[in-house]
C-alpha cells in the first residue's frame, strides 16, 4: 500500500426542518471508508446543476442534470469550479413537462426569444462550441483553434435574443512577460522574485461575431492584457456589452470595466470603469430600452465582497441606481424593473424583491429567491435544491397589479430525488440568531442519527473557508461540504453516525450580513467569532449540544477563525486548524510575494496599517491557551516564517497537547487518495479522542 508522506509532530435557534429524502432507518449510515470513496468516483451531491435559463420566448426551459458522465470527469473539491463541469444539456417544455436531450456539455447560454442553444460539448477544454435547437438537433460547430492557432481558449459566450448572432470571447498569444526557463538538469535549481520585474499577468483576447449558423465570422475587437468575464448583447441586439479585467501595476489584482462593442462599426468603447472586482458575476442586458444591469461596487474594490448591483445606461453611460447592500443576481422584469435576490447564507434563506430604474424597492412574499422572469415576464421559473440535494422545477404566472406583482401558485414540472438517497442521511436544520450588534448570522444544523431530544451531544462546529459563499455549496453539493477533505456533505452524515452533531456556522465575513458589518479596524475576527459563538450558544439552549463536549474545525479562512477562537476562549476541548497557516495576517498578507487580495481591500497594506494587522493575529494571544489543536499544512502551502509551526511550539512550550501534520501535496485541498484517507481518520481519532474518549479505536485508524 502506498502511504501518504506526512510528518507529525506530537506532545502531550431552529428556522426550517428538512426530511431526508430516504429515511434514517433505511439507509446505510456513512462510514470513513463510504465517504473516501464517494469522493473518489468524484460522485455528485445533485441531480442537477443549480442553474436554469429560460428559451424560446418562454415555452421551454433549459436545465443540465447530472448523467455518469459528468459523476466521472467533474472532479470535487474546493477549487473543482476550476474543472469544467459537464452535464447533460436537457430542455422542459413548460406547458406539458415533456424532456428533450440536448447533448452532454457544459457552460450552456440561450436565445431568450428564439430557439437556439450553445454549449461547449464535452472534452472540447474550451475550444469548441455547438449551436443546436431545443429539441436536440445539432445545427453547427465553432472551433476556436481554426480561427486562432494561438488561442487559449474561449472566455465568455453570448446570443442574441433572436438567436441570430452569436458573440465569442477567445483569449489569444501568451502572456506579455513570458515565463522563466526551466532550471537546468544539472546545476542550481533556483527561483528568483525581483521586484522590477513585471508581474506575469495574461493574454490578449479578441471578440468574433457569428451569424446563426456558425458563418460570417468577423472579429470585431482585440483588447490587450485583458480578459472577458461574460458578454451580453444589448440595445436590441445590436451592440454587446462585456465585464473585462485588466491588470494593474503594484496591485494584486486587475482592474474591472464595462465595455462597450458595435459589431457594425467595429468599435469598442468603455461603458463604465473601475466597476471592482465582481464585475463579471452578473450582466444581462433589459429586453427594451438602452439599460444593462450588472454587479458593482460603488469604491471599484477589488475583492468580490460588496453584493451591490447597478443599472447602467447604454446611451450616456450614466449609472442609473446602486442596490441596497446586500443584493445579488438582478434580472430584467421588464424595461424598467428588475428582479433581486436579498443576500442570505443559503439559497434558500434568500429573499425576493423587486427595484426599479428609480430606485425603488419591494420585497415579494412567497416566491422564491432564485425566481428566473420568462422573457416577456410573464411567467416565474426556479429550482429548488434542498438541504439533501434533492431538485425540483417550478413555474408560477406572475402579473402587475395594484402597483406590484403578483404570482400564482406554484406548478412543479419536473424533480429528481437526490443522488444520496441511498444513505442514511441525517436531519438538517437551518439556524439563525442574533449577534451582538444585531447582525442576524445563519448556520444549518446537522443533528445526529436517531437523535434522542432529551439527550445532549458533543458538537463539531464546522467552518467553511472563502469567506465568500455563505452556507451555498453552489454546482459541488446542496451546501457547503465539511472541512476535513473540503468535498463533501456526506462527511457530516458520517460524523451524525458517530453520534456528533455538527454546526455549520456563517460569520459576516462572508459579505452576506452587508459590507459595512465587516470592520476595517481589526475587529473582523472579533465580530466572526461573536457571530459563530452565538448559534453556538442557541444550540446548547435548545438543549442539543453538550457544552462540555465541543470541537472546532475550519479550512483555510475558517482556519484563520479556529485560530483565533481557540487564543479567545476555553470552551472548545479540541480543535483542528487545516490550511490557516497565515496564523499571523501581517505575514500572511504577502506570502508567496504577492499581496492578499481580501486583506487589502478590507484593511489596507500593513505598511499603512501596522496596528490593524497587529490586533488580528492570534499569535498575540497565545499565552494561557488550553484547547488541544491539531493544525494541518501541506509542502506546497504559503508558510511565512511556518507559522503554524509557531503556534504548534507555544502550545508545546505551554502544555497543551497539540499535533502539527505537514502532507507533501502542493494542493490547498488534499487530493491524494493515500493523504485523504490519513487525514481524515487522524481527525476522527483527535475529536474522537477529546470529546468521545469510548470511541477511540472503534474504527480501522490505519491509513
Amino acid at each position: 500500500m502506498v502511504r501518504p508522506i506526512v510528518r507529525t509532530v506530537t506532545c502531550a435557534l431552529l428556522l426550517t426542518s428538512f426530511t431526508p429524502a430516504t429515511a434514517a432507518d433505511r439507509g446505510v449510515p456513512v462510514t470513513p471508508d463510504m465517504l473516501l470513496s464517494h469522493i473518489t468516483r468524484h460522485a455528485e451531491e445533485t441531480p442537477v446543476h443549480p442553474r436554469m435559463q429560460w428559451l424560446d420566448n418562454g415555452r421551454r426551459i433549459l436545465i443540465s442534470t447530472v448523467t455518469a458522465q459528468a459523476q466521472a470527469g467533474a472532479g470535487r473539491g474546493q477549487f473543482a469550479e476550476y474543472v469544467p463541469l459537464s452535464y447533460l444539456q436537457r430542455t422542459v417544455d413548460v406547458r406539458t413537462g415533456a424532456i428533450s436531450d440536448i447533448g452532454v456539455g457544459y457552460d450552456p447560454v440561450v436565445a431568450a426569444r428564439a430557439d437556439v442553444i450553445a454549449y461547449h460539448p464535452e472534452g472540447s477544454d474550451g475550444g469548441r462550441l455547438v449551436v443546436a435547437r431545443s429539441g436536440g438537433t445539432a445545427t453547427c460547430e465553432i472551433s476556436v483553434a481554426e480561427l486562432m492557432p494561438d488561442t487559449t481558449g474561449v472566455e465568455a459566450v453570448a446570443l442574441a435574443g433572436d438567436g441570430a448572432h452569436i458573440a465569442v470571447a477567445v483569449g489569444y498569444g501568451a502572456p506579455r512577460f513570458a515565463a522563466s526557463a526551466a532550471a537546468p538538469v544539472q546545476g542550481a535549481a533556483v527561483r528568483v522574485l525581483e521586484a522590477a520585474a513585471p508581474e506575469v499577468w495574461g493574454h490578449n483576447v479578441a471578440v468574433w461575431v457569428f451569424d446563426g449558423r456558425c458563418g460570417d465570422a468577423r472579429r470585431v475587437a482585440d483588447l490587450q492584457e485583458t480578459r472577458i468575464g461574460r458578454m451580453t448583447w444589448a440595445d436590441q441586439d445590436r451592440r454587446i456589452v462585456a465585464a473585462t479585467a485588466t491588470p494593474v501595476e503594484g496591485k494584486g489584482f486587475p482592474r474591472s470595466d464595462l465595455q462597450l462593442f458595435d459589431p457594425a462599426e467595429a468599435q469598442v468603447s468603455v461603458l463604465a470603469t473601475n466597476i471592482g472586482g465582481q464585475g463579471a458575476a452578473f450582466l444581462q442586458a433589459a429586453p427594451v430600452g438602452p439599460y444593462v444591469a450588472f454587479t458593482y461596487d460603488q469604491e471599484g474594490l477589488g475583492y468580490q465582497l460588496r453584493k451591490q448591483f447597478a443599472i447602467v445606461s447604454i446611451a450616456d453611460g450614466r449609472i442609473q441606481v446602486v442596490s441596497t447592500d446586500p443584493r445579488e443576481r438582478p434580472r430584467w422584469l421588464d424595461g424598467q424593473t428588475v428582479l433581486a435576490d436579498i443576500s442570505g447564507a443559503h439559497p434558500l434563506t434568500r429573499r425576493l424583491a423587486t427595484v426599479g430604474i428609480d430606485g425603488r424597492e419591494v420585497e415579494l412574499s412567497g416566491i422564491a429567491a432564485n425566481a428566473m422572469p420568462s422573457p416577456d415576464g410573464r411567467r416565474l421559473a426556479w429550482l429548488d435544491i434542498d438541504l439533501y440535494g434533492g431538485a425540483s422545477l417550478s413555474v408560477a404566472d406572475l402579473r402587475k397589479a395594484d402597483g406590484g406583482w403578483k404570482a400564482s401558485p406554484r406548478r412543479q414540472i419536473w424533480r429528481a430525488d437526490p443522488p444520496l438517497a441511498s444513505y442514511a442521511r441525517a436531519e438538517r436544520r437551518f439556524a439563525r440568531c442574533e449577534s451582538t450588534d444585531g447582525v442576524r448570522p445563519e448556520a444549518i444544523l446537522v443533528l445526529p442519527l436517531n437523535h434522542d431530544p432529551q439527550r445532549r451531544y458533543p458538537l463539531i462546529v464546522d467552518l467553511h473557508g472563502g469567506p465568500r459563499g455563505g452556507l451555498d455549496g453552489g454546482s459541488h453539493g446542496a451546501y457547503t461540504p465539511g472541512t476535513i477533505l473540503s468535498s463533501s456533505s456526506l462527511e457530516h452524515d458520517m460524523w451524525a453516525a458517530r453520534g456528533y452533531a455538527v454546526l455549520v456556522a456563517d460569520y459576516r465575513a462572508s459579505g452576506l450580513y452587508g459590507f459595512d458589518a465587516v470592520s476595517r479596524t481589526g475587529e473582523s475576527y472579533a465580530q466572526d467569532f461573536s457571530d459563530i459563538m452565538c448559534n453556538v450558544d442557541a444550540v446548547i439552549r435548545d438543549g442539543v449540544a453538550d457544552p462540555d463536549r465541543m470541537a472546532v474545525i475550519g479550512h483555510s479562512y475558517g482556519a484563520y477563525e479556529v485560530n483565533w477562537i481557540i487564543t479567545h476562549t476555553h470552551r472548545f476541548k479540541a480543535a483542528i486548524s487545516k490550511e490557516g497557516g497565515f496564523a499571523d495576517h501581517m505575514a500572511g498578507w504577502a506570502a508567496g510575494g504577492r499581496t492578499n487580495q481580501l486583506a487589502t481591500t478590507l484593511y489596507g497594506s500593513p505598511i499603512d496599517n501596522p496596528d490593524v494587522y497587529r490586533r488580528m493575529s492570534p499569535i498575540n494571544f497565545t499565552r494561557g491557551v488550553t484547547t488541544p489543536t491539531m493544525f494541518v499544512s501541506h509542502r506546497g502551502g504559503a508558510l511565512p516564517g511556518d507559522l503554524y509551526g509557531w503556534m504548534y511550539a507555544a502550545w508545546r512550550e505551554q502544555g497543551i497537547d497539540a499535533q502539527y501534520r505537514i502532507y507533501d501535496d502542493p494542493n490547498h485541498v488534499l487530493i491524494g487518495e493515500a493523504d485523504q484517507r490519513d487525514q481524515l481518520y487522524a481527525a476522527i481519532h483527535w475529536i474522537d479522542r477529546y470529546l468521545m474518549p469510548d470511541h477511540v479505536g472503534a474504527v480501522d485508524e490505519r491509513p
